[in-house]
Protein backbone atom coordinates (compact mmCIF):
# COMPACT_ATOMS: atom_id res chain seq x y z
CA UNK A 1 0.00 0.00 0.00
CA UNK A 2 2.99 2.37 1.03
CA UNK A 3 4.73 1.31 -2.22
CA UNK A 4 1.48 2.13 -4.19
CA UNK A 5 0.88 5.78 -2.84
CA UNK A 6 4.65 6.22 -3.40
CA UNK A 7 4.26 4.82 -7.05
CA UNK A 8 1.14 7.62 -7.48
CA UNK A 9 2.39 10.53 -5.89
CA UNK A 10 5.68 10.27 -7.91
CA UNK A 11 3.88 9.98 -11.26
CA UNK A 12 1.82 13.04 -9.83
CA UNK A 13 5.09 15.25 -9.72
CA UNK A 14 6.43 13.98 -13.49
CA UNK A 15 3.19 14.60 -14.86
CA UNK A 16 4.09 18.31 -15.32
CA UNK A 17 7.88 18.34 -16.16
CA UNK A 18 6.81 15.88 -18.90
CA UNK A 19 3.93 17.98 -20.35
CA UNK A 20 6.13 20.77 -20.48
CA UNK A 21 9.01 19.09 -21.67
CA UNK A 22 7.17 17.82 -25.02
CA UNK A 23 5.69 21.54 -25.58
CA UNK A 24 5.54 20.93 -29.73
CA UNK A 25 6.48 24.64 -31.17
CA UNK A 26 4.14 26.02 -33.58
CA UNK A 27 5.69 28.35 -36.14
CA UNK A 28 3.93 29.07 -39.43
CA UNK A 29 6.27 29.97 -42.28
CA UNK A 30 3.64 31.17 -45.43
CA UNK A 31 5.26 31.81 -48.92
CA UNK A 32 3.44 34.63 -51.23
CA UNK A 33 4.06 35.73 -54.72
CA UNK A 34 2.60 38.66 -55.67
CA UNK A 35 1.21 37.10 -59.10
CA UNK A 36 0.49 33.48 -60.59
CA UNK A 37 1.82 33.91 -63.92
CA UNK A 38 4.42 35.57 -65.23
CA UNK A 39 5.89 36.60 -68.42
CA UNK A 40 9.39 35.19 -69.47
CA UNK A 41 12.02 37.12 -67.97
CA UNK A 42 9.48 39.60 -65.68
CA UNK A 43 11.15 39.75 -62.30
CA UNK A 44 9.03 37.31 -59.87
CA UNK A 45 8.28 39.25 -56.63
CA UNK A 46 8.22 37.09 -53.11
CA UNK A 47 7.97 37.11 -49.78
CA UNK A 48 8.25 34.99 -46.68
CA UNK A 49 6.20 35.44 -43.54
CA UNK A 50 7.11 33.86 -40.15
CA UNK A 51 4.55 33.96 -37.53
CA UNK A 52 4.82 32.37 -33.85
CA UNK A 53 1.76 30.78 -33.17
CA UNK A 54 2.55 30.15 -29.37
CA UNK A 55 1.17 31.98 -26.56
CA UNK A 56 4.96 33.33 -25.54
CA UNK A 57 7.98 33.70 -27.62
CA UNK A 58 10.18 31.55 -29.31
CA UNK A 59 13.74 31.84 -28.78
CA UNK A 60 15.52 30.56 -32.23
CA UNK A 61 19.31 30.31 -33.62
CA UNK A 62 20.62 30.14 -36.56
CA UNK A 63 24.35 29.37 -37.08
CA UNK A 64 25.06 32.23 -39.81
CA UNK A 65 23.47 35.34 -41.09
CA UNK A 66 21.15 33.81 -43.53
CA UNK A 67 18.04 33.65 -41.82
CA UNK A 68 15.77 32.57 -45.32
CA UNK A 69 16.34 31.32 -48.10
CA UNK A 70 13.50 30.58 -51.32
CA UNK A 71 14.30 27.59 -53.43
CA UNK A 72 12.56 27.55 -56.88
CA UNK A 73 11.82 23.79 -58.71
CA UNK A 74 10.41 22.87 -62.04
CA UNK A 75 7.18 20.33 -63.06
CA UNK A 76 10.22 17.66 -62.60
CA UNK A 77 10.87 18.74 -58.52
CA UNK A 78 14.38 19.34 -59.45
CA UNK A 79 16.03 22.67 -58.01
CA UNK A 80 15.97 25.27 -60.54
CA UNK A 81 16.88 28.27 -58.13
CA UNK A 82 17.90 29.15 -54.82
CA UNK A 83 18.01 32.40 -53.72
CA UNK A 84 21.08 31.76 -51.47
CA UNK A 85 23.30 30.36 -54.28
CA UNK A 86 25.20 33.92 -55.18
CA UNK A 87 25.35 35.00 -51.86
CA UNK A 88 27.17 35.10 -48.62
CA UNK A 89 26.46 35.02 -45.43
CA UNK A 90 28.60 35.72 -41.94
CA UNK A 91 29.70 32.42 -39.84
CA UNK A 92 28.16 33.38 -36.42
CA UNK A 93 25.57 32.58 -34.01
CA UNK A 94 22.39 34.28 -34.16
CA UNK A 95 19.65 34.21 -31.45
CA UNK A 96 16.42 35.41 -32.77
CA UNK A 97 13.31 36.09 -30.44
CA UNK A 98 9.95 35.42 -32.47
CA UNK A 99 7.41 37.09 -30.67
CA UNK A 100 3.64 35.47 -30.41
CA UNK A 101 1.31 36.24 -32.45
CA UNK A 102 3.81 39.02 -34.64
CA UNK A 103 4.60 38.20 -37.73
CA UNK A 104 8.42 38.81 -39.91
CA UNK A 105 8.29 39.35 -43.45
CA UNK A 106 10.99 38.37 -45.97
CA UNK A 107 10.78 39.72 -49.07
CA UNK A 108 13.15 38.80 -52.66
CA UNK A 109 12.85 39.26 -56.40
CA UNK A 110 14.24 36.96 -58.53
CA UNK A 111 15.06 38.07 -62.12
CA UNK A 112 14.62 34.46 -63.79
CA UNK A 113 18.23 34.15 -64.56
CA UNK A 114 19.47 31.36 -62.22
CA UNK A 115 23.20 31.04 -61.69
CA UNK A 116 23.48 28.47 -64.90
CA UNK A 117 22.77 31.45 -67.12
CA UNK A 118 19.84 30.12 -68.63
CA UNK A 119 16.51 32.34 -68.26
CA UNK A 120 13.93 30.18 -66.87
CA UNK A 121 11.78 27.96 -70.19
CA UNK A 122 8.19 28.36 -70.11
CA UNK A 123 6.63 25.81 -68.08
CA UNK A 124 4.84 25.16 -63.96
CA UNK A 125 7.21 25.78 -61.29
CA UNK A 126 6.85 25.43 -57.56
CA UNK A 127 8.46 28.22 -54.63
CA UNK A 128 9.32 27.33 -51.08
CA UNK A 129 10.16 29.48 -48.56
CA UNK A 130 12.74 27.95 -45.71
CA UNK A 131 12.80 29.86 -42.28
CA UNK A 132 16.63 28.38 -41.63
CA UNK A 133 17.10 28.28 -37.92
CA UNK A 134 19.71 25.66 -36.86
CA UNK A 135 16.97 23.47 -34.54
CA UNK A 136 14.50 22.40 -37.81
CA UNK A 137 14.25 23.19 -40.91
CA UNK A 138 10.68 25.35 -41.29
CA UNK A 139 9.44 25.40 -44.50
CA UNK A 140 6.26 26.28 -46.51
CA UNK A 141 3.88 25.18 -48.43
CA UNK A 142 4.52 24.98 -52.47
CA UNK A 143 3.24 28.20 -54.42
CA UNK A 144 2.85 27.45 -57.94
CA UNK A 145 3.54 29.56 -60.24
CA UNK A 146 3.67 29.74 -63.90
CA UNK A 147 6.01 31.24 -67.03
CA UNK A 148 4.71 31.92 -70.30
Amino acid sequence: MRRTLLLLLLAILVIPITSEATFMSKIFVGTTTDKATYKQGEPIAMALTVLNQNSRPEQLRFTSSKIYDFHLYDDDDQLVWKWSEDKMFAMSLIDLKLESKLPLTYVATFNQIPASGEGLKPGKYQLVGEFCASDKEYRSKPVAIKIR
